[in-house]
């Protein structure tokens, strides 16, 4: 008889997870109580299935898995390394290198909280003077997928569409997008996280108006891509030019004019972005359409190409002509 009772306590202890979970607290009682004290508690633990993943029977040093590391886990759990790009967390790492396999005061039974877990192997992204908004107010996971990704820094969407859900991007069906972003990324001028320079930018940018002179130090970020003989060079060097006279150089370093003494000096110097816009606009070239102040416009540009040259109109000079080839007089060249 005594054998009977204790084949039928056995058989009930494998096809009962209450039973089984009742039986563990016989002796697990206060560390159980610990494990359901928690905001989140695994699945396993709220049906008393202790069984699911650990022997009835452990060893000297701890109680025994039924498997070892990801492979217990993905018993129950999707498979989270099918994207191309996978977190070396979890190609080298444990699941519970970043989540507690039984409960946690953190959302999906994280051992700590995002970003302070993610900084226990990444650096500090925010040690820049300008910190995205997407880092210092939201989480990593917001554009990262932890696990894995089939976009490049196991981002969650590829750029710009990623950007897109908070930021204002160029349509390029109703705008004439510049070619960094249309062929690039958001990232070839802008770090995600932060830097140095004002909108994120990853090198400086001349934004003021009117600057005082040029420098090919005040666009670094330019002439990453751009040459910087578009404005210091010959007429050989842009399409811009009325003749030869290189209209980038009298536009940003200046108008070569005598003074009354007769000594030529630079004329007002102007910034790239006073005419060009660095995403784009619905004209050639990037030229703005118009300026904006506090929500008024007080200026509008239009820009009208020909064969050879183009016209400019305004709101700050008389429309201008260019011709490369049959200058305007009025412009010189």
């Amino acid at each position: 008889m005594n054998k009977i009772l204790f084949t039928v306590t056995i058989l009930l202890a494998l096809v009962s997870p209450a039973l089984a979970g009742d039986q563990c607290a016989e002796c697990h009682e206060e560390r159980i109580g610990e494990i359901r004290a928690k905001k989140v508690i695994h699945s396993a633990i709220e049906d008393d299935a202790c069984e699911d993943c650990h022997e009835s029977h452990g060893d000297d040093e701890r109680l025994v898995l039924v498997e070892e590391g990801s492979a217990l886990c993905l018993q129950c759990h999707d498979d989270p390394a099918e994207g191309k790009v996978v977190h070396e967390a979890v190609t080298d790492g444990d699941c519970i290198d970043c989540h507690d396999p039984h409960s946690s005061d953190k959302a999906s039974l994280l051992v700590d909280a995002v970003p302070e877990l993610c900084l226990q192997c990444h650096d500090d992204p925010t040690e820049g003077k300008v910190v995205h908004e997407a880092v210092s107010d939201g989480s990593c996971t917001d554009c990262h997928n932890p696990h894995s990704s089939d976009q490049g820094a196991l981002l969650t969407e590829g750029m710009p569409d990623l950007c897109s859900q908070c930021h204002d991007v160029p349509d390029e069906m109703n705008s004439l997008t510049h070619t960094a972003l249309s062929d690039g990324e958001c990232t070839d001028c802008h770090d995600p996280h932060s830097t140095e320079f004002s909108k994120l930018l990853i090198d400086k940018y001349e934004t003021t108006r009117f600057p005082g002179g040029f420098s090919e130090e005040m666009y670094p970020l330019c002439f990453q891509c751009h040459e910087s003989s578009l404005v210091t060079g010959g007429p050989e060097d842009t399409n811009f030019r009325n003749g030869s006279k290189n209209l980038h150089n009298v536009h940003v370093m200046g108008a070569l004019k005598p003074n009354r003494y007769g000594i030529a000096k630079r004329g007002k110097a102007r910034s790239c972005s006073i005419c060009h816009s660095p995403h784009g606009t619905t004209q050639p070239f990037s030229l703005i359409s118009k300026y904006v102040h506090k929500g008024i416009i007080f200026l509008t540009m239009t820009y009208t190409p020909s064969e050879d040259g183009g016209n400019c109109t305004v709101g700050c000079h008389k429309p201008q002509d260019y011709n490369r080839t049959a200058p305007d007089p009025r412009q010189g060249g």
